[in-house]
């Protein structure tokens, strides 16, 4: 597409006087339209002060180096897309666990069902959900799973509850459950739950035990 410019002093101005070119072109000039512009300058030049053959060298040694600088971000670019969808793909079928904001507990976890591309990032389908490739935190064997899976549900239970101050007998039987949920996890399992959560639940159970003391005998 051949490209009109404002030619002022031998010089070619930096906007286009034809609106609707800049706006086909944007701000990406190719080979042939720098090409162009150059003959332009050239053709337009004042005589009694010509652009030295150094400086059109010059020019084009520039654009050539850009033009290779942004052809190798774009390499870049598309390689390290295709790593990451290569990456991705392996991953189905997989259990993985995944940060996620909108948990309470801060992480989602689930097999991966598929891949796919969508706004510039690749990105995972957990549980009808869909999570970018950065969200990844772990990939799992089946035991390590299990384990974080069987954890944040004896927390999501224990967290259901009021707090120590708040509790009263009628969350008896939730606590007991709680703690049969803990009781149920195998050692290894047990390994991760943490120390601050466990002294919640005892707390809840030193406190049911003093108001069961102190309500009257029948």
């Amino acid at each position: 597409m051949p490209i009109t410019a404002e030619i002022k002093d031998g010089k070619v101005l930096s906007d286009y006087t034809n609106k609707s070119q800049k706006e086909q072109l944007g701000s990406k000039l190719g080979y042939d339209q720098f090409l162009q512009l150059l003959c332009a300058e050239m053709q337009y030049q004042d005589p009694m002060e010509p652009t030295s053959n150094t400086d059109y060298v010059a020019q084009m040694a520039t654009f050539s180096q850009l033009e290779a600088t942004l052809g190798m971000q774009d390499s870049m670019h598309d390689s390290l897309v295709s790593d990451q969808t290569a990456l991705a793909s392996s991953l189905v079928g997989k259990k993985v666990i995944v940060a996620d904001e909108k948990s309470d507990t801060g992480f989602t976890s689930g097999v991966v069902d598929y891949v796919m591309y969508k706004d510039g990032k690749v990105q995972l389908s957990i549980g009808d959900k869909l999570f970018d490739l950065d969200a990844l935190d772990t990939v799992a064997n089946e035991e390590y799973y299990d384990a974080v899976v069987a954890t944040q549900t004896f927390k999501e239970m224990l967290f259901e509850l009021p707090n120590s101050k708040e509790i009263d007998l009628s969350y008896k039987q939730a606590v007991e459950q709680v703690r049969k949920t803990y009781e149920d996890l195998t050692d290894y399992q047990k390994g991760f739950v943490k120390e601050e959560d466990l002294n919640r639940l005892k707390a809840l159970e030193k406190r049911l035990e003093e108001l069961k003391q102190t309500e009257p005998t029948p």
